[in-house]
């Protein structure tokens, strides 16, 4: 008896068992994991339908993400308001200039970088100096790339970004070896295609190119300032009705951004209206739908004012009430341009990638 052929054919069977296995349990995982999705899901009936819009509606052909500074705090990036009071900081006690910023009025930031620009100009007689913090401000620092990145580019093919540096990038040409890359002002929307690409909106710190201050915002966001390029605004609009958005770590605190997709929206219903005749009854943002995938921090801020613990029992109905109100404005608020919110409790990025894994898994 040749036992060598029998061995062979019992671990075939064994591995096939194996297998076998595994397929049966497959829709389990997906179950946990959609267990898991909802478990850290912020609880509100909008919410929870925003969520299953998103997974009935998935595919990775039709989907692109948009990644804001919230992608890379993870290696040790500073958002923008911690920038700003690096800057800040460096100016007053290296040069013993100090600056005072309105962090409560519109486009505090963009006004903000213009000051700090300007100061470090008058300082030390060049904006270089400026800009080499920048340049190292926005290195990573920890690490060059986190369990987030690698879940994002395995989602989706397409990558917008605010951000400047180029951790994306890097990541996708290491695991995929191509990558195309267009930034401002160089955005071509005819050499979107299926590859795998990272856009960057507002440069990056290999170009040495930065959309900061609100000078260079009113150049590239003429639906707000009035008058500038068209560029980010034309590529954003080709994006907005061709494809679907997935926004991730987004605040949407950045008001030129916002108006610039308030805009987009408006003029999508005029140009559709455009070519309709008075018999054709349609929705002109009917099939535009994106999502903007954010924590419970965000919402904070809209009804932060009423969430104290009131010590009056008899005011807890009316307290409710507003807060419900408040929550209804903040859905409206991006359901309006087609933008719906998929918020997950507090910090928990762990939702992010449990989100992103089924959605992979899923399809």
């Amino acid at each position: 008896m040749n036992f060598s052929i029998i061995k062979k054919v019992t671990n075939f069977f064994t591995k096939f068992r194996n297998y076998e296995k595994q397929v049966e349990s497959f829709p389990n995982i997906i179950e946990d994991l959609y267990a898991k999705v909802k478990r850290n899901l912020f609880d509100h009936k909008r919410n929870h339908s925003n969520l299953q819009n998103l997974i009935g509606s998935f595919n990775k052909r039709d989907f692109i993400s948009f990644t804001g500074a919230g992608t890379s705090i993870f290696t040790g990036i500073k958002n923008w308001t911690d920038c700003i009071d690096e800057l800040l900081a460096e100016l007053k006690n290296e040069y013993s200039v100090t600056l005072q910023i309105n962090k409560d009025s519109v486009g505090w930031q963009q006004e903000a970088f213009s000051s700090i620009i300007e100061a470090y100009e008058q300082t030390t007689g060049t904006a270089k100096n400026f800009y080499d913090r920048i340049v190292n401000i926005f290195t990573p620092k920890t690490t060059y790339y986190s369990g987030y990145h690698d879940n994002i580019i395995e989602l989706v093919k397409t990558h917008l970004t605010t951000n400047f540096d180029h951790v994306l990038e890097e990541r996708i040409q290491s695991k995929h070896q191509e990558v195309l890359t267009q930034c401002i002002p160089n955005l071509d929307k005819s050499a979107l295609s299926d590859k795998r690409a990272v856009i960057y909106l507002h440069g990056n710190v290999k170009n040495n190119i930065f959309v900061l201050t609100k000078e260079v915002y009113d150049h590239y966001y003429p639906c707000v300032s009035g008058s500038g390029l068209k560029i980010i605004e034309e590529f954003l609009y080709h994006i907005y009705h061709n494809k679907h958005i997935l926004f991730f770590g987004f605040s949407f605190n950045d008001c030129y951004l916002e108006k610039c997709f308030e805009h987009i929206a408006t003029k999508r219903k005029e140009d559709v209206f455009k070519n309709t005749t008075q018999n054709q009854k349609i929705d002109p943002l009917s099939r535009v739908q994106h999502f903007l995938i954010t924590g419970t921090e965000n919402i904070e801020r809209v009804y932060a004012d009423i969430t104290v613990k009131q010590k009056e029992r008899e005011m807890e109905r009316e307290i409710l009430e507003q807060r419900e109100e408040k929550i209804n404005i903040f859905f409206d608020r991006f359901e309006a341009i087609k933008i719906y919110p998929v918020i997950f409790q507090g910090e928990n990025y762990i939702f992010i990638e449990d989100l992103i894994n089924y959605l992979n898994r899923g399809r």
